[in-house]
């Protein structure tokens, strides 16, 4: 026993010397493993274990240990089909569906053969993770198809599961869903889909959306997790998109909208100009039978909205301001996802998502103020374009060892914009120019590899890993760069009247920095079954990060604070 723990305490104690947290990959793909027995309970060595994914045909071929267990890892979240054979005793076949990061565990005892005699178990074998020790809730597909989800976001349907709740205070675009009670919600959680984070790096939100049709499903992990997981508080959030399958399907969609169907707005005389519309589809299906399979889908949104401002009558800038102003949205998302098994030990995919959205501010026209004076609103735009490819590789070295390889590749940029670049007002009653926090300009390049080895053992299924990954952040701020007058009066300006003067003018000069990262994770688990009711889950992870605190930022504003 103690030479089978050294690596683990080995691997531990270098973990010690590392403390700090940076980004993660997930186990996306199920692990399905097992104890094959004869009727007296012994162990069946040599045992010929053939899992297949039913939908695609893909196939993976184990032989038992020594002591008659079995694993197999990063399998696809889907129904497949268990057969155990083994000369001298009837074959057996089960089924079994897996979901996303599931553990689970099917135990087979076989029977002396006689005759032609074989077994097959036509109802589906009940999923036990009896290993796991972290509360974890799943969304399936037939779940994500069926409830109604207004605006198709699939971290909506999260709301259902247990701990989590609607986002209310500091809610985004992304961030929809809140998990347990950190008290900045974007950054208590962390999504990844297809094993690669999508949260942006300034608020720690889901920046990339994926159309629901794309999703197989999703698991949320709560508090408890692996020492493969890291940069999450309380929620992990792991999302598998969809694979072909050995049949080609697909979907259509087109949804429609506008005023005539809304009620009058309290504060208008006439309904306020609206329409919306949502389309997309999807499709897959076989390259090559039971090998190589595809899986598509787009979808476009177009919201022509209205911003309705109604300032009272007893406001000096009413009759300037009052007026209904068009508040457009958009956005254009998609995924592609190409599967293919070498052999029955080797498989590997690549998966590209896009995600491009313009979230409007009001609309307005400049205003003349007098002498010339041309101010303009101060709402902004946000515009956010994602790119995300992922590329997995799988490897069965041996009945004891396999091993997964991971590459995500993630681009995005990141936006707020202003709607005029004017000279900025603030009066008491209303706000013009520039806004104070606009253009403001992020940029991500990252980089990251997963290198993780799964070993089995007849008590312990162990997992090493290794996260690598190079982060680019630049950054680009123009606030109050047209310069902004602040007035405690509402009064016009009068060169005789001190009282209207403006009490301070604020300019301030552009900014550029450029953050950049090395992030080096190491991470060890063990899953021991200590006694067939009695399992021990224990794990260490390793963090550094080389630049967490933009170093070099602070270093400088040290040398010179004021």
């Amino acid at each position: 026993m103690m030479r089978r723990v050294r690596p683990l305490i080995f691997l531990a104690a270098i973990a010690l010397l590392c403390t700090r947290p940076v980004g993660m990959f997930a186990q996306v793909g199920a692990t399905l493993g097992g104890f094959v027995s004869d009727e007296t309970g012994g162990a069946l060595p040599g045992v010929t274990v053939t899992i297949t994914n039913t939908s695609n045909g893909t196939t993976q071929a184990l032989v038992t240990g020594a002591d008659g267990n079995y694993r197999a890892v990063a399998l696809s979240p889907a129904p497949h089909q268990i057969k155990v054979e083994l000369s001298g005793f009837a074959p057996e076949t089960r089924a079994v569906t897996l979901t996303v990061g599931a553990d689970a565990k099917v135990d087979f005892r076989l029977k002396v053969a006689s005759l032609s005699e074989s077994l097959t178990v036509t109802g589906e074998s009940p999923l036990v993770e009896t290993a796991r020790s972290e509360p974890t809730s799943v969304v399936l597909a037939d779940q994500i198809q069926a409830l109604p989800v207004l605006d198709r976001n699939f971290l909506v349907l999260a709301q259902t599961l247990p701990g989590s709740a609607p986002l209310t205070a500091g809610n985004t675009s992304f961030a929809s869903t809140k998990f347990g009670g950190p008290a900045d919600q974007r950054n208590g959680y962390t999504t990844l889909i297809d094993g690669g984070s999508v949260d942006d790096t300034d608020w720690g939100s889901p920046i990339v959306n994926v159309s629901q049709d794309a999703v197989q499903e999703f698991k949320v992990f709560r508090n408890q997790f692996d020492a493969q997981y890291g940069a999450a508080l309380v929620a992990v959030v792991s999302v598998a998109t969809k694979s072909g399958t050995n049949k080609f399907g697909g979907s259509g969609y087109y949804f429609g909208r506008d005023q005539k169907l809304d009620a009058t707005n309290a504060f208008a005389t006439t309904k306020l100009p609206f329409d919306q519309t949502r389309g997309g589809g999807s499709f897959g299906g076989p390259i090559v039978m039971n090998r190589t399979h595809f899986f598509g889908a787009v979808e476009k949104l177009n919201v022509n909205n209205t911003t309705l401002v109604s300032l009272p009558a007893t406001n000096p800038f009413a009759t300037l301001e009052n007026g209904m102003f068009p508040t457009p949205t958009r956005e254009k998302m998609g995924d592609v996802k190409i599967d293919h098994q070498f052999t029955g030990n080797h498989s590997a995919f690549v998966r590209y998502a896009y995600d491009n959205q313009q979230l409007g501010g009001a609309k307005k026209p400049l205003h003349d103020v007098g002498g010339g004076l041309m101010l303009g609103t101060n709402s902004t735009d946000s515009a956010i374009a994602a790119h995300s490819t992922v590329f997995q590789d799988n490897f069965v070295f041996s009945d004891r060892a396999v091993n997964s390889f991971r590459v995500h590749y993630f681009k995005d940029y990141l936006a707020t914009l202003p709607n005029s670049d004017t000279l900025g007002v603030v009066r008491p009653s209303f706000t013009w120019g520039q806004s104070s926090i606009s253009p403001q300009i992020f940029d991500r390049y990252d980089l990251a590899m997963n290198e993780t080895l799964y070993v089995n053992r007849a008590h312990h299924d162990m997992k090493i890993g290794l996260d690598l990954a190079r982060d680019d952040f630049p950054f680009e701020a123009h606030f109050n760069e047209k310069g902004v007058f602040t007035f405690t009066t509402d009064l016009p300006f009068d060169v005789n009247n001190s009282r209207t003067y403006p009490t301070s003018f604020t300019m301030q000069s552009q900014g550029f920095y450029d953050y950049k990262s090395t992030q080096v994770a190491t991470y060890v688990q063990d899953e021991w079954s200590v006694q067939p009711r009695l399992h021990v889950n224990a794990g260490l992870r390793c963090d550094l990060d080389s630049n967490m605190r933009i170093n070099q930022l602070y270093t400088d504003l040290f040398k010179a604070p004021f």
